[in-house]
């Protein structure tokens, strides 16, 4: 957001945009078409009020740049918390607004070591990630020297152990329908 509050801090940038806001109103207030999509449909809509907030943000920019750090952070909360509760109620709209033109005043002349800050922590949690993995990496590999062929003879054992199981199994229905069978033969002789 800070980026951005520097490229449109430049005075043609600036009055470009505001040149597109201008354009962006007169094509909607004629309705223009474009492609069989008119400039008052769903999809041009979003495209006309994130131009209606870049142009007040150039306009608060350029009457202080306090009011544009306001808007910036007001933003950042917004995409936190969610929009929505802003709409519910103007009081929580209002202590936000409040608070994000206290914290735009701590901050104002901070952003340059706020970002830096950032991409420092940025750099560590990636270097802690390399390590982390990398340890766990090892873990996995200690394990695997120490219990694997422990790991491997009782798989095997157990493999042997449901082959017996299975052959014990088609013996016992073997014999079962040999008994069936004998049963059968017997019911007829009495029967």
């Amino acid at each position: 957001a800070r980026l951005v509050l520097w490229l449109v801090g430049w005075v043609w940038i600036g009055r470009l945009f505001i040149l597109l806001g201008f354009v962006g109103a007169g094509l909607y207030y004629w309705d223009v078409k474009i492609k069989d999509t008119s400039a008052r449909s769903e999809e041009a809509m979003s495209l006309f009020v994130n131009l209606l907030v870049i142009d007040v943000v150039i306009v608060l920019n350029w009457l202080s740049s306090l009011l544009s750090d306001t808007v910036c952070v007001f933003y950042l909360v917004s995409e936190i918390v969610s929009a929505q509760y802003f709409f519910e109620s103007w009081k929580i709209s209002a202590v936000a607004l409040v608070l994000s033109i206290f914290l735009a005043w701590l901050t104002q002349g901070w952003w340059f070591w706020i970002i830096g800050l950032e991409v420092a922590l940025a750099v560590v949690l990636l270097i802690a990630l390399t390590i982390s993995s990398g340890i766990v990496r090892l873990w996995i590999d200690s394990v695997f020297t120490q219990h694997g062929e422990k790991l491997k003879e009782w798989r095997m054992s157990m493999r042997e152990r449901r082959k017996e199981m299975e052959e014990e199994l088609a013996s016992l229905k073997k014999k079962n329908q040999q008994l069936q069978e004998e049963n059968e033969q017997l019911k007829k002789r009495k029967g």
